[in-house]
């Protein structure tokens, strides 16, 4: 499974625009050339999500694409960053540390209201979507607060998160990590009903 983000903006600057269409086939990803490459591949499955699509390859890989977009909420239950967590699913990071890791929103969007900070904007916004098999479709999703981009992944897992569930190192000079995509939900949902965050705002 591979982030296959194709927008370069904030979500609700792309979604602003009257022409945003969002193509599963062809909407190149901005994600660096490996999510690009599998999305290119011939077996690739991509999700409808108009804001944060997903490719995936492999015998799951319909079950865990399928569905992203029947939920406002990007990273909610129903969506792949979600899923993870009942596949055993490791999250690899190369050449990237944490302050990368999109599953870190999951959180948020399954705890929803019991999260103790609000990091969705109200608004519900639509996209035209075009799918696999050509149909325009009208997705709907939430999107970030603007108060968001106001965090420190790095901090809390050095603060909150043991090695066993987020291992972070270097190799010459180059970041990476690995993360147990369960173990890590789990502790963030027990450090969020604490009020740890990885956000530095009230």
């Amino acid at each position: 499974v591979f982030p296959s983000s194709h927008i370069k903006v904030r979500a609700e600057e792309y979604l602003n625009k009257a022409d945003a269409v969002f193509d599963v086939l062809r909407s190149v990803t901005i994600r660096g050339i490996l999510p690009e490459m599998a999305r290119m591949d011939e077996d690739a499955i991509r999700s409808l999500h108009p804001t944060n699509s997903v490719v995936a390859i492999g015998r799951l890989a319909e079950e865990l694409v399928s569905g992203h977009e029947n939920t406002i909420y990007p990273c909610g239950e129903g969506t792949p960053f979600f899923e993870l967590t009942n596949h055993e699913g490791i999250i690899i990071g190369l050449g990237v540390d944490v302050d990368h890791l999109s599953f870190v929103h999951s959180v948020e969007d399954v705890m929803k209201e019991a999260f103790p900070l609000k990091t969705r904007c109200d608004k519900v916004y639509e996209c035209k979507v075009i799918d696999r098999e050509r149909n325009v479709r009208i997705i709907k999703t939430l999107v970030a607060s603007n108060k968001t981009g106001n965090r420190n992944v790095k901090k809390f897992m050095k603060n909150h998160v043991s090695g066993d569930i987020c291992k972070r190192f270097t190799f010459k000079g180059v970041p990476f990590f690995t993360a147990d995509a369960k173990k890590l939900f789990d502790r963030m949902v027990i450090l969020a009903k604490e009020g740890k965050t990885i956000y530095n705002w009230k």
